[in-house]
C-alpha cells in the first residue's frame, strides 16, 4: 500500500504509515521524523506536487525502511537531512532522475541488505554501520564519524581511496580491492583512531595513510 504525505510539516508518527507501506512524499513537503518507532516498505517521492521534498530527523529518532529510500523522483528533488543526528536504517538508497540532496549531518546510516552505494550524491556520511548483506562502494567516500561492520556482514570498498575521520570496527568481511590494487583507506580525525578486527572480522586494508 502507499502512505502519501499529504500534509506538510505533519510528523512521521501521523501521517498513517505502516512497515507494509511505501513512505511516498509529495513535491513540497516536509516530514519530520519524531520518534525511534518509525518505519516503511520503501521511502520516495510520489512524483507529484512541485518543489523539493524534504526528510529531516530529530536528535534520537529512528527510521527503519526495509527496502529502498529513493532520494528524489521523476519530478522533484528529494532531500534527506540528518543534521541533528538521527538513524536511517534501509536496505539500500537509488538517486531519483531530478538528483538529490543529502546531508548526513550527525546522523548515522545502517545498511541492512546487500547494496551498491550510488556513485552520486552518496559520498559523504557521519557514522555508516553494516548490519547486514554486503555494501559495494561505487565511489570515494568520506566518513566523518566511526565505520562499523556487524557479524555476518561485509563491506566491499572497491578501487577507490577513502577517507575516515572516526574508528573502523570490523566483525564482518572488510574488502579493499584485490592484493595488489590500488584501494586505500585513510585516516583523517583529529585524535587518535583504532582499527578493531573482531573474532569474526575478516578482510584487509591494502594500502592505509595515517593523516591525523
Amino acid at each position: 500500500a502507499n502512505a502519501a504525505s499529504d500534509n506538510t510539516g505533519i510528523n512521521f508518527n501521523f501521517q498513517g504509515i505502516g512497515s507494509g507501506d511505501i513512505a511516498s512524499i509529495q513535491g513540497g513537503h516536509l516530514i519530520t521524523i519524531d520518534n525511534t518507532g518509525a518505519v516503511c516498505a520503501a521511502l520516495g517521492g510520489s512524483g507529484t506536487g512541485t518543489g523539493t521534498w524534504l526528510v529531516t530527523f530529530n536528535p534520537g529518532s529512528v527510521l527503519t525502511v526495509t527496502g529502498l529510500v529513493t532520494i528524489g523522483d521523476a519530478v522533484n528533488v528529494g532531500s534527506i537531512d540528518m543534521m541533528n543526528g538521527g538513524t536511517l536504517r534501509t536496505g539500500g538508497f537509488a538517486i531519483g532522475v531530478e538528483g538529490a540532496i543529502w546531508t548526513p549531518g550527525s546522523g548515522t546510516v545502517e545498511l541492512t541488505a546487500t547494496n551498491t552505494l550510488p556513485a552520486t550524491f552518496l559520498s559523504l556520511f557521519n557514522n555508516l554501520t553494516i548490519s547486514a548483506g554486503t555494501t559495494t562502494a561505487a565511489a570515494d567516500l568520506t566518513i566523518n564519524g566511526n565505520v562499523v561492520t556487524a557479524a555476518g556482514s561485509g563491506i566491499d570498498a572497491g578501487e577507490f581511496t577513502h577517507s575516515v575521520a572516526g574508528n573502523i570496527t570490523n566483525d564482518g568481511a572488510f574488502l579493499t580491492g584485490p592484493v595488489g590494487g590500488n584501494s586505500m583507506i585513510i585516516l583523517d580525525g583529529t585524535s587518535q583512531q583504532t582499527i578493531t578486527n573482531g573474532a569474526t572480522g575478516t578482510g584487509h586494508i591494502e594500502h592505509l595513510t595515517v593523516n591525523n
